[in-house]
């Protein structure tokens, strides 16, 4: 099956719809869970309030990270290992993914993986592309 580039951009529409306004960004160590619906597991190393437009207008299918996405003081020490993505109410995950460094390959890049208290972070590429094209 295959959908239309119309079809794919109003799909890719309804993330940032899903998450509104003031979403929560938290990056944890260690593997993300089995899906969505699973408790986090790992420690919370940062967390960041997105902007208030944090994804691009869908371009043939695909959506990209709008804005500054940055924690400005890591709460804790460790290695980023993945992300999840909640509304304002940070209760229900909506998005989760593995982290790596910038040019690493990972469903997320960030300026540094190995993390000390009190240390900026900044999250330096996140996209979405819809499937079925």
């Amino acid at each position: 099956m295959q959908y239309s580039v119309t079809l794919r951009n109003n799909q890719l529409n309804q993330f940032e719809i899903t998450l509104g306004t003031s979403p929560l960004l938290r990056l944890y160590t260690g593997s993300k869970p089995i899906n969505c619906s699973l408790a986090a597991i790992g420690e919370l190393i940062a967390e960041m309030i997105l902007p208030l437009d944090f994804m691009s207008a869908p371009l043939d299918g695909i959506i990209t990270k709008s804005g500054v996405w940055e924690d400005l003081s890591a709460n804790a020490e460790g290695t980023l290992g993945y992300f999840r993505m909640y509304d304002a109410s940070g209760i229900e995950c909506h998005c989760q993914g593995s982290i790596t460094i910038t040019n690493a390959g990972g469903e997320m890049t960030v300026d540094y993986t190995d993390v000390l208290v009190g240390q900026r972070i900044e999250v330096t590429y996140f996209s979405i592309a819809a499937g079925n094209s």
